[in-house]
């Protein structure tokens, strides 16, 4: 009775590890097809160039600006005229610069 309560105990566990592996494995391929479409609006939007600019030195008029990320639609605003065109989170995950959208 042991014996076979103990076989029923582990075949249990290895069944619900199995579950839990492919679970892991699912979200995980998710996320990556996430970041992929992204990145496909990024080339089919944005190209393909590189940035090659000092972003930092360029300025800006005194004004408040409203800007939406090319990506992504984020509202946000910026305390210059001076506004980028993708949001910091799309930028990341894409590899690009936040203020032109070229690839890093």
């Amino acid at each position: 009775m042991k014996r076979r309560n103990l076989f029923i105990t582990l075949i249990v566990t290895t069944i619900v590890l199995i579950a839990i592996i492919a679970l892991i494995n699912i979200i995980g391929t998710s996320n990556k097809s996430l970041k992929t479409e992204l990145e496909q609006k990024g080339f089919d939007i944005l190209g393909s160039e590189h940035c090659m600019s000092d972003h930092s030195l360029e300025g800006g008029g005194d004004a408040f600006t409203t800007w939406e990320c090319k990506l992504c639609g984020k509202i946000a605003e910026n305390p210059d005229t001076n506004v980028p065109t993708l949001c910091e989170k799309c930028a990341r995950k894409t590899n690009r610069c936040s203020h032109c959208g070229k690839l890093q």
